[in-house]
Parts: structure tokens; C-alpha cells; sequence
């Protein structure tokens, strides 16, 4: 059984409803890092509806939190925002737009092409339309139990007097900058005297005055507490930081359950996504976004990545090495799904097939239509015309020419031509050489032999197994190494020591130019 199954499970004998909460700070590109605790839940709503029972999914965005630095993806001249809430930032590039619009728009609109859909939540309006105000008035009146919590829990000492929530500055329009010290009902007074965003210290303009607590936001420990109840939260994904001991679940439980009387939600603890063995970091700008990986890859195998392997593992991702072998990867549970290749020993297939079902963003096909990509890579560098490339793919035995493989192949040529122009495909990329300069390519008699034996065969073989197979045994018979033989070809045709599956190479191209380039006559 799946994890994701195994913690529907136990969600739903906990709780005759469930609604599973994901959560995204806005301080920035949101990258594939920030989906992992969204598409976490999604599917364990996913596998709760499939059970017929009762729940929901909501996201959330923090976008009443400070801006902390700049990403190196964002303009110089935001410096300026650094301690003023994401909310209240204009977007420079887009009239009346603004930076949490120009943030979230690529990331919900790519949610969306892989299945997800959630109840899209603000944490500023949820301040502004009043859901955290009991909330407040419970945090403010019992400030000194909150405080005790903090410091059993983790050790941090706050203050005597300390207030457990931050106002927006009515001078500045800072909120990393202020210190509330005063409250009577909904009116809080403050001082706006300076802070820390980030790792950056910012000066306060000095203002004092007084406020509602609709104009600011509780402390994050307390405010994740306080949203479980009122949004009715029974599981939340987050990442291992939050989970440390001490860390924020840790306070947020006690906060919920002792100053609340609310029972924390099932935690589901996931590790960070890597790249280049670093965290993905917005501050870092090592980030990939979800958008970019549509670009070069289908819907089902971004959902793949997440669900191939447990929460808990660390995922790395680097575009340069790891494309190719998760697509290869995602089409070959994809043939153990449909039965079209059996499971090596020790797999799992009934855990396979959840993989491969949890990765579809419908209701997996009845049968397996499945145009390998990097079959396609090749295909499309010998041309890039539709029509062309499904000729070739009937020669070399990997369609029929059904309509479902035709829009298939329609879907996916976009996606190979994004990735053949990055970089990470370079190793790949190859031209065919269209004419043999004399004494370019030193053949031997017994080589000779090999090259107008193959080319004997070129018309008799059924599909690009059946020749690289014919290939390997003519060479064995001839006492040629068939990996020398391989190399043989790709110097014949690409001018390099390697390419593409030799037989799929082949079968790709004009059978008259095949022979005639075989006996080395063209």
C-alpha cells in the first residue's frame, strides 16, 4: 500500500470529515519545492474522495508576511519592500497589479494542468474580513501562556509584556519593524522601532500609534494554530524543519490544543527537494519552477517525481541529469501498469500501479498509448515535421497510427523541442552528416563486411529492437566487438562515437541514404 494511502487511512478513522491544508509563503517565485506539501495533499484528499468520504483541500497563501530579501529573480529596486507585507507590494510591470498577483499566477494556473484545484485562501484577507479576531483577542489576553509555551517548548524567551502579534506600521507600511506593547479589545497600540527581516536588520520610522488587529498578523507559531481551528484543518504536510524538536508543530500543538481546545492536525513530514545537494531556495536562486518543468515535461511525470519515492526520502533534481532517466523511469511503470513488462524481483507491483495512479492527472487510459521521449529526441533532430515523425515511429515499431498516438505525438513534439534548446540536452543533440568526405572514417575489409551485411538486412527488419539485435549477432559472427561496430555507425552518420539507439537511428532515416551510406558510397 501507498504512504499516501496508508495516512488517508488513519485520517479517515480519526475523522468522519477532512479537510487537508497547504500552505505557501509569497515571498517570491514559487518554485517545485513549495509544491511538495500541496501535491502531498492533494492526493491524500484524493484517495479519500476515491473512498467516498468526505473532504476538502485548501491553500493557503501567506501573503501578510514581510518580504525578507530579494531573489535574485526579482528587481533591483524592491530592496525598498524588504519588512513590508507581500500584500501591500505593487507589481512595477503590471498596471494595478501586484507582487502576490504576479507570484501566484504561473504557480495556480500550473497547478491546475496537473490536477490540482484547492480552495485558494489569503492570509491577508482572512485578517482584513475579520476570521482571526477571536482568535487574536484569545492570543493577546493569554499572551503570558503563550509565552511559557515558547519557552518549554523550544527555549525562546520573549519578553514580559511581549505580545504575541505583529502590527503594519500606518506611517511606514512596514511590518517587520513594529512591537505592539498595549491592547484593549480590537485596538492594539505599537511603536515602530525597528527589526530584523531575514538576515537583514531595517530601521523603523519611529511612529507610534494605534491600530486594529485586522491591520497585522499573529505571531507564526500562534497564527498556524489559530487557522487549524477556524478553517476546521485535520492534516497538514510541511517540511522536516517544522517538525524538529521544539520546532513549529511542536509549539503550534500545545498553542492549539491548550490555548485553543483544538486538536493539532495529523502531521505529514516531508523532505526538501535538492539540487546540486542544496536545498531550493528562493534566497538562493537555485530554483525551478512548475511552469518550466511543463514546458519540457507531461503533467504525469511532474505528479511522478513526487510519488515515486516516499516523503520522507530526499528528492534531487538537477535538469541536466535527471530529465531523461525520470521520464524513462515514469514510461516504465507506466508498461508494468498496462502489463506490458513484468516487475523485476523484489518490486512491488501493486504499489507500482498506485505510483503510476496517483501520477495521472484523469483516470488512467484503458489502454497504453506510450510515444517514448527520448525516442522522440531523436526523431525530432532528423525532423521536426509531424507527419515525418509518425512514419518513423510506425518503422520503428513504437505506434500504430491511432488517433489517441497521433495526439499524442501533438502533445509531446512541443515539449521535446523545449528541451532539445536547453542546455541539459546537449549530450543528446547530433546531426546527421549528409556527406562522407573521402578517408574521413578508415574502415578496415572484415569492417567493410559487417557495414553491407547490415545494409543487406535494412528492409527485412521488423522494428528498431529487431536491428540492433541483427547488428549485435552480425558482429559477433565476424569477431568485430558489437560495441566497436555501434561506434562504427555513429561515426558514419553523426561524425561523433555515440548517439541515439543505433537502430532507432536507422530506421529513422531514408532507407536508399541507410544502404548507400553503409557501403560507403554517399
Amino acid at each position: 500500500m501507498h504512504g499516501i494511502d496508508v495516512i488517508a487511512n488513519i485520517l479517515m478513522e480519526k475523522n468522519k470529515v477532512n479537510r487537508i491544508a497547504s500552505g505557501t509563503s509569497i515571498s517570491g517565485m514559487i518554485h517545485i519545492g513549495n509544491l511538495t506539501d500541496v501535491i502531498i495533499a492533494e492526493a491524500l484528499n484524493r484517495s479519500i474522495l476515491e473512498k467516498e468520504k468526505e473532504s476538502s483541500l485548501v491553500w493557503i497563501m501567506d501573503d501578510i508576511d514581510p518580504l525578507r530579501k530579494v531573489p535574485p529573480q526579482l528587481p533591483k529596486n524592491y530592496e525598498k519592500y524588504i519588512g513590508t507585507p507581500v500584500c501591500d507590494i505593487l507589481w512595477n510591470k503590471k498596471k494595478n497589479g501586484t507582487f502576490v498577483e504576479h507570484s501566484t499566477e504561473a504557480f495556480v494556473s500550473a497547478m491546475k494542468e496537473i490536477g490540482i484545484k484547492p480552495i485558494k485562501i489569503s492570509s491577508a484577507e482572512m485578517y482584513k474580513k475579520g476570521l482571526y479576531d477571536e482568535s487574536t483577542k484569545v492570543a493577546l489576553e493569554k499572551a503570558d501562556e503563550i509565552r511559557r509555551i515558547f519557552y518549554e517548548t523550544s527555549g525562546a524567551e520573549k519578553k514580559e509584556g511581549w505580545l504575541p502579534f505583529t502590527p503594519i506600521c500606518e506611517n511606514c507600511g512596514k511590518i517587520a519593524t513594529t512591537r505592539a506593547f498595549e491592547f484593549s479589545g480590537s485596538k492594539i497600540r505599537y511603536r515602530c522601532l525597528g527589526g530584523v527581516a531575514g538576515k537583514q536588520r531595517i530601521d523603523g520610522c519611529g511612529y507610534e500609534g494605534e491600530t486594529s488587529i485586522r491591520n497585522g498578523k499573529l505571531a507564526w507559531r500562534v497564527e498556524w494554530a489559530a487557522r487549524w481551528k477556524f478553517l476546521g484543518i485535520t492534516c497538514e504536510p510541511f517540511g522536516k524543519e517544522h517538525a524538529a524538536s521544539g520546532g513549529s508543530y511542536d509549539t503550534s500543538k500545545r498553542i492549539s490544543e491548550e490555548i485553543y481546545g483544538y486538536k493539532a492536525p495529523y502531521p505529514v513530514v516531508y523532505e526538501h527537494i535538492l539540487v546540486a545537494g542544496k536545498k531550493m531556495s528562493k534566497s538562493l536562486g537555485n530554483i525551478v519552477t512548475l511552469k518550466e518543468l511543463l514546458k519540457i515535461l507531461k503533467p504525469e511525470v511532474v505528479r511522478f517525481f513526487f510519488f515515486r519515492v516516499k516523503a520522507t526520502t530526499h528528492k534531487d533534481f538537477e535538469i541536466e541529469k535527471e530529465i531523461i532517466p525520470l521520464i524513462k523511469e515514469y514510461e516504465r511503470v507506466e508498461r508494468l501498469y498496462y502489463g506490458m513488462e513484468h516487475p523485476s524481483k523484489g518490486e512491488d507491483l501493486d504499489e507500482l500501479k498506485r505510483i503510476y495512479e496517483l501520477s495521472q492527472v484523469e483516470k488512467p487510459r484503458k489502454t497504453l498509448v506510450q510515444i517514448p521521449y527520448a525516442h522522440l529526441t531523436t526523431l525530432f533532430q532528423i525532423s521536426d515535421d509531424e507527419d515525418t515523425i509518425t512514419k518513423n515511429l510506425e518503422k520503428s515499431g513504437h505506434m500504430r497510427g491511432t488517433e489517441e498516438e497521433i495526439e499524442e505525438i501533438r502533445e509531446m513534439i512541443p515539449l521535446v523541442r523545449n528541451f532539445l534548446n536547453m542546455p541539459a540536452a546537449e549530450n543528446l543533440k547530433f546531426t546527421i552528416r549528409r556527406k562522407l568526405g573521402k578517408n574521413e572514417v578508415r574502415i578496415g575489409e572484415n569492417e567493410k563486411e559487417c557495414l553491407e551485411k547490415i545494409a543487406d538486412m535494412v528492409d527485412q527488419v521488423k522494428d528498431e529492437d529487431d536491428l540492433n539485435s541483427r547488428i549485435y549477432f552480425i558482429s559477433k559472427d565476424l569477431g568485430i566487438k558489437p560495441k566497436d561496430t555501434f561506434r562504427m555507425i555513429y561515426r558514419l552518420f553523426l561524425g561523433q562515437n555515440n548517439g541515439p539507439k543505433a537502430g532507432s537511428l536507422l530506421l529513422s532515416l531514408d532507407k536508399d541514404f541507410v544502404k548507400k551510406r553503409l557501403r560507403l558510397m554517399e
